[in-house]
């Protein structure tokens, strides 16, 4: 062996997150912030906040489209609003309202007390709905005209609203009042039903309050799509609403309810040819008229139609995904709808089972083929459902750790620019999704990291730089320099051990021929070494690499090396090259 012998460092593209050491040698095991761009990894881009108004609860949807006049608009939903931004980020309250009209003094106050009792039978809001008053009249010296938040139900005849100011006396009244009922809010996590009747016959005494339950109550999720330039949505247990963008009468209108539309609507989504297909409960699909969203019972005179589906307990989401093809997904199996133009309207087939989505944002498509992410592993179909090349490197990571109770709140994105998905779930002990897998779909090499954003979107031309809402109920434009809005993002990938001379002889590591394409800062690389892969390191040493060095000095001895590179200040950017180990005979060191 010559003095110096450089070893190339040339690890496939991917982290291998689930095998042995063994079976790790020369590939990365670890990664976070970090995608792989034609087999090398770089830094993901970073991010900054558009919006100033915060969304009140945890956006779970968002979509981003342009109307007929090319304005762009992006939607977001929570448990409790449904928002539109214009391009400027301007936020609009466009929530459905449920109820509207008028009550005869509906007020009663307590002296003492912000709290108001408000008579209304039949009024079906919960806790946390938000309702809207005006027109009326004093009442125990205070005056209730506005927005406020419904504090408890007492009953369906009346609920307690809480006022920012005490009532002077106790009384009765308000005059004649305008309402307005916002729909009512949802679930924000999935939790488990509880109370009375819950559970298997004979389980407890009679009237006993059950203390578990196997029924669980769904967060709620919009599904949210474009019908040239309307905006329609719904959401899981809900009705189908649709907002024009250039409504004028009033300004920034509420979205509407589409009257003869389902009421049991789990999810929507809009197909290539313009029908809005809606996923119900007990396993039915409707769908409407072509070109029509107002009209939805079948008859001879239009394309409306309706189709029970057998394979599954519940429908969870569908995606258009080519001219005249579209997938819908239950939480058991794979259907294709086939546009026919028949009387039939579309032919439906079983494309897979035991392949059932796990959430109804976890379904990406792109560029005719669909990726999802399952109860147990990922998936794509392009013509017949496979399991995603690769996945054994992180499927037993993902779902190892996944909480599988909060699985509907895991979502994906394609992001078009490097042409790979992502999917983002809530682990064990975790309340929100914060780890992330990203695919790319070129060369199906897999990385995984944390990134705490709750659903994203991107326009489908033009700059497709994807959204993604943040939990503090603002919107992040991401691949925005490489930075978290102005601040360092810690960006590290470790290369498990790499045999040097095929791990024959134990040698001196002497040093390295740094290769980073594009550094930005100083980078931190821990070097270690193991003479056995089943031991521990036998040597370790960290380095500071600058922009400027090309040759490292290093000494180490091992038959394996391994390296962790860590970036983490702000305006930091590396992109691995092709680096050489130098490495000498025992004895030649210098």
């Amino acid at each position: 062996m010559s003095e110096f012998e450089p070893i190339p460092l040339t690890p496939r593209p991917g982290v291998v997150k689930t095998e042995s050491d063994r079976v790790v040698e020369n590939r990365w095991v670890d990664t976070q912030w970090i995608r792989f761009v034609n087999g090398r990894p770089q830094k993901i881009g970073g991010w900054t906040r558009q919006t100033t108004a915060i969304a009140s609860g945890v956006v779970r949807a968002m979509h981003a489209w342009r109307d007929l006049k090319s304005v762009e608009y992006i939607a977001a939903g929570t448990y409790r609003k449904l928002y539109v931004y214009e391009r400027d980020f301007t936020q609009h309250d466009i929530t459905p309202l449920a109820k509207s009209g008028t009550l005869t003094n509906p007020f009663t106050t307590k002296a003492g007390s912000n709290i108001v009792e408000v008579a209304h039978i039949g009024h079906d809001v919960n806790a946390g709905t938000t309702v809207i008053f005006a027109d009326a009249e004093p009442v125990g010296g205070v005056t209730i005209d506005g927005t406020y938040l419904v504090s408890s139900v007492v009953g369906s005849g009346s609920f307690n609203i809480e006022l920012e100011t005490p009532a002077a006396s106790n009384e009765t009244g308000g005059g004649t009042v305008a309402y307005e009922y916002e729909i009512s809010i949802g679930v924000e996590h999935g939790t488990y039903g509880l109370g009375y009747g819950v559970g298997g016959y004979g389980l407890y005494t009679y009237g006993t309050e059950r203390p578990f339950s196997t029924i669980l109550i769904e967060p709620r999720v919009w599904s949210l799509d474009h019908f040239g330039k309307m905006l329609v949505g719904a959401y899981n247990g809900g009705s189908i609403y649709v907002w024009d963008p250039n409504a004028v009468a009033p300004s920034w209108q509420r979205a509407q309810k589409i009257p003869d539309a389902p009421t049991d609507v789990r999810s929507i989504f809009i197909t290539e040819e313009r029908f809005v297909m809606a996923l119900c409960e007990n396993m039915r699909v409707d769908w409407c008229s072509q070109g029509n969203y107002n009209i939805w019972a079948p008859d001879e005179t239009n394309t409306a139609n309706t189709r029970n589906l057998s394979e599954g307990t519940k429908l969870i989401a569908g995606r258009p995904l080519a001219s005249h093809i579209a997938l819908v997904w239950s939480d058991f199996a794979l259907y294709v709808f086939q546009y026919t133009g028949q009387s039939s309207v579309f032919s439906s087939r079983l494309a897979g089972r035991n392949c059932g989505l796990i959430s109804p944002s976890c379904a990406v498509t792109a560029n005719g083929i669909a990726y999802w992410m399952g109860h147990t592993d990922f998936y794509l179909y392009n013509g017949s459902v496979q399991k995603i090349p690769n996945v054994e490197d992180i499927r037993a990571y993902v779902f190892g750790h996944l909480r599988a109770e909060d699985g509907y709140l895991a979502w994906g994105q394609y992001l078009p620019k490097h042409d790979e998905v992502i999917w983002v779930y809530v682990a064990l002990e975790e309340e929100e999704p914060s780890y992330y897998v990203l695919l790319n779909v070129n060369d199906f090499s897999w990385a995984t990291g944390r990134l705490f954003r709750s659903s994203g979107t991107n326009f489908s031309h033009g700059d497709t730089r994807p959204y993604l809402a943040g939990y503090d109920g603002h919107i992040y434009l991401h691949e925005d320099g490489v930075d978290a809005d102005g601040h360092a993002i810690e960006t590290v990938i470790e290369l498990g051990p790499v045999a040097m001379a095929n791990g024959k002889a134990n040698l001196n590591i002497d040093g390295i021929n740094a290769d980073f394409e594009g550094q930005a800062g100083d980078l931190e690389v821990r070097f270690d070494a193991w003479d056995r892969l089943r031991n521990p390191t036998i040597d370790s040493q960290t380095k500071i690499i600058s922009e400027a060095d090309d040759l490292v000095d290093l000494r180490l001895s091992g038959r394996y090396v391994g390296m962790t590179i860590r970036s983490d200040i702000a305006g930091g950017y590396f992109r691995f090259g092709k680096p050489d180990v130098l490495v000498s005979s025992n004895g030649t060191r210098r």
